[in-house]
């Protein structure tokens, strides 16, 4: 991808939603250095245009809030064309916002800013549709032009993420899990030991030779049941614990160890990842993705 493809404009307009993403994207792609941002919201999407700024962390002096009644046309097409008038290098993405501050903010620049550039931001493509001073539309890919981190994709929408794990635990068991579990004779003999009323030995390879990989790989992890328990992040005493984790758990660490092996073929597969994330806003409400990734702008969550 080629930057130099991306008309970048001094002054930048940007209809703000209920949705930050485009508009983010929008900035970090059509923003020229040192350029200044300005962002028509309604009285509903302001704390979107707060949030939005701290995560461009733009200074003061390069950003300015626009305050638009949503449905008076008046109020759209005079506050734009306020700001817009006399302004060389204007640039207006009418990718977030409602129709009426699409339409209304389109009038306004194209009355007062000669040369404006206008852009649309594609989710059906990934593409951005610029219109060219003869009016058609050149269409440029920028699938892999940005790459937003996790952190940065919850933090538009008003959530933290104290911490991200990114390494898988016991990759090993969970392979052999997982092979395991490719076996329906195998599956069958791993239930039953697991339906036992305790846990207090392994399978016995010589009982269940389709659970031996398995056997060997946790034995590998500690000498006692408590030693493996402690390896898994579980207690062996804890058998409801225990259990679920070779009952389901397992397959979140399978799939984050996948997901790092399909990257470590292709890195530009994906960009941040991680597992057993639970983001939680400011009323502290919270939830919890099992695995996530970001590809470019796109967020990719896998439900284990």
């Amino acid at each position: 991808m080629n930057d130099a493809q991306i008309p970048q404009s001094e002054h930048l307009f940007l209809l703000v939603g209920a949705n930050p993403l485009p508009n983010y994207v929008a900035a970090k792609l059509l923003l020229r250095p040192g350029g200044h941002v300005y962002l028509v919201h309604t009285d509903e999407t302001a704390a979107v245009a707060d949030r939005l700024i701290a995560v461009l962390r733009v200074t003061t002096d390069q950003v300015t809030k626009i305050e638009v009644k949503e449905a008076e046309c008046d109020s759209i097409l005079n506050q734009v064309a306020e700001y817009a008038t006399d302004k060389q290098g204007v640039g207006l993405n009418y990718t977030g916002g409602t129709k009426t501050m699409a339409v209304h903010a389109y009038r306004a620049v194209e009355k007062h800013c000669p040369g404006a550039v206008f852009s649309y931001l594609d989710a059906q493509t990934l593409s951005l549709l610029v219109e060219t001073s003869n009016s058609q539309v050149r269409k440029i890919s920028v699938a892999s032009a940005l790459q937003v981190s996790l952190s940065q994709m919850l933090a538009l929408h008003g959530y933290s993420l104290p911490s991200v794990r990114q390494t898988p635990n016991q990759p090993e068991v969970c392979q052999a899990l997982a092979t395991i579990h490719s076996d329906p004779t195998a599956v069958s003999q791993w239930r039953r030991w697991l339906e036992q009323q305790s846990l207090s030995a392994l399978p016995d390879p010589a009982q269940c030779p389709l659970l031996r990989d398995v056997v060997e790989a946790l034995r590998r992890l500690g000498n006692t049941p408590g030693e493996i328990a402690r390896a898994l992040n579980t207690e062996w005493g804890n058998l409801d614990q225990c259990r679920k984790w070779f009952l389901g758990d397992w397959l979140e660490e399978y799939t984050l160890w996948a997901c790092i092996e399909a990257k470590s073929k292709d890195p530009n597969l994906f960009g941040d990842l991680g597992i057993d994330l639970k983001p939680q806003n400011a009323e502290g409400r919270s939830f919890q993705f099992d695995v996530a990734l970001t590809r470019g702008y796109q967020l990719f969550a896998l439900s284990c």
